[in-house]
């Protein structure tokens, strides 16, 4: 089983919630716990690999992955190969308004005992701070989810160990947070919302209100335990719930009738009571008065409101993974992420030899022969025909025959509209370098007692980390025995004031 392990702090860090949370998270930096990923950095230094030219390649395709992540709009889904022989990375720049959370699950075909380390980073508003990890694990086969009560941008990055590889799958969605409180009921049922004028003016609406036939069914938008069940002259009958993860209030009002008790727990989807008109509304049509609270009211609409993009279809051909393949026609662009949206880096020339690293959607993730990375179409590019004993890396001097296109149809497309994408440091095809043999594999790490509590120094942490957030992990584990998430409680999770660059709207 994968262990899950709370960061632990000293009585510092009690007075975090005196500053603002970008300061609290800079000392927060400097009395974490090594991530499993920074551990296993320390592995490789205690037998002496971090000095070898493949173990230099390693800590250099985690670098390069962080500073260098592909931007991508959710959801996102990713199927590419890392070989054994070649250290890479991924990794992916994603933006999560306040509200949603992310959600990320990763999986690994080795065929071998691997460690595969995953690491998610908030991106910090001062450019001149470190990425601050929110959840490292080194496990394979997860799912995970990150609920930021404070929006934000943050990178996700996959890693192997050293000397393993394999088939890998990354897929990253968007979520509410909450679950909408009215059954049968989505956004278009808000018909007050947070803000409006109340009594002349004189106060707001501080939720918003959904409107139900008298009866139906009122949900809980998130697990959690009933503080309160009574009745008000205002609200009505009502229903108090407190949440766990960001020690938010949701307050239930105008109820027809109470389902639960006080010190009830009760989980998302389960009902807690039916919609009617109690209190200052009974001159209303039936309604439920949603409210959202923590030190104050807040607008509940954005942990409500549900994202609408769909995953892309995967029409770009996987088998082509570890390929060579060609630009069929003038004109075709590399762009820095997947999709037409996504920057264009160059246009290339007709015949460029491309090695195939991914594959999203219609997209596939390219490296050039000069080593850069990108995105193409895949429709508009032809595969390479591989002659016995001809070096790959001269496949654009011989005849081109027995070409084929690259959608799952087989057709080569002559269109040459505005399509391409980015790049990341992934190595791949065998023949791209000599296998690389070493007298010993790296050593995997150990967690015991000692390793599980050393902190990082003061003046040396690695510029690539920060502090760690929340995260909630869920989901089986298949595969690597040793492996485990490690997570903590930051601003994220409600432990420091509110920045004034986040406040509600």
């Amino acid at each position: 089983m994968a262990r899950t392990r709370y960061a632990r702090f000293s009585p510092v860090a009690a007075l975090v919630g005196l500053v603002a949370c970008e300061e609290s998270d800079k000392l927060r930096d400097r009395l974490r716990e090594l991530t499993p990923y920074e551990e296993y950095q320390a592995s490789l230094a205690e037998t002496g690999l971090d000095e070898t030219a493949l173990g230099k390649d390693w800590t250099r395709a985690g670098l390069e992955a962080l500073n260098n992540p592909t931007t991508v709009a959710l959801p996102f889904q990713e199927t590419g190969h890392i070989t054994p022989e070649r250290p890479a990375a991924v990794a992916y720049r994603v933006k999560i308004p306040r509200g949603r959370k992310l959600t990320f699950e990763v999986s690994l075909e080795s065929g071998e005992d691997t460690r595969l380390f995953t690491d998610l980073f908030r991106v910090p508003l001062d450019r001149g701070d470190p990425f601050r990890p929110v959840l490292s694990t080194d496990s394979v086969f997860r799912v995970f989810t990150h609920e930021p009560w404070r929006g934000g941008e943050f990178i996700l990055r996959v890693q192997p160990e050293l000397l393993r590889g394999g088939n890998y799958r990354v897929t990253l969605r968007e979520e509410s947070q909450l679950g909408f409180p009215v059954e049968g009921r989505g956004m278009s049922a808000i018909l007050s919302v947070f803000g409006a004028a109340r009594d002349g003016g004189r106060r707001e609406h501080h939720g918003v209100d959904i409107f139900a036939p008298r009866g139906t069914p009122v949900l809980a938008a998130t697990d959690g335990r009933v503080r309160r069940v009574r009745e008000t002259p205002r609200g009505g009958k009502v229903v108090w719930i407190r949440e766990p993860v960001h020690e938010a209030s949701l307050y239930y009002a105008h109820l027809d009738s109470q389902h639960v008790s006080s010190g009830q727990l009760v989980e998302r989807g389960d009902t807690i009571g039916f919609v009617g008109n109690t209190g200052n509304a009974r001159t209303t049509p039936p309604h439920l008065h949603f409210g959202l609270y923590r030190r104050g009211p807040i607008d509940p609409w954005p942990f409500l409101d549900p994202p609408r993009r769909e995953l892309p279809e995967l029409t770009a051909d996987p088998a082509m993974l570890g390929t060579r393949v060609r630009s069929a026609n003038e004109g075709i662009r590399l762009r820095a992420a997947p999709g037409r949206g996504g920057e264009i880096v160059r246009e290339l020339d007709p015949g460029t030899p491309l090695q195939v690293l991914g594959a999203s959607g219609g997209w596939f993730r390219v490296r050039l022969p000069d080593g850069s990375d990108g995105f193409v179409a895949a429709r508009l590019m032809e595969a390479i025909e591989v002659v016995r004993g001809e070096r790959a890396d001269h496949d654009d001097q011989r005849p081109h025959h027995g070409r084929r296109g690259i959608g799952h149809t087989g057709s080569i497309h002559r269109n040459h509209s505005d399509e391409a994408g980015q790049g990341h440091r992934q190595g791949h095809p065998q023949h791209d370098r000599p296998a690389v043999r070493l007298p010993l594999r790296a050593p995997p790490v150990s967690v015991t007692h000692e390793s599980r509590n050393r902190r990082v120094p003061d003046g040396k942490r690695r510029g690539e980390h920060g502090d760690v957030g929340t995260a909630q992990a869920h989901g089986r584990l298949g595969g690597v025995s040793r492996g485990r998430v490690e997570r903590a409680p930051t601003a994220d999770q409600g432990l420091c004031p509110l920045d004034p660059r986040e406040a509600p709207r």
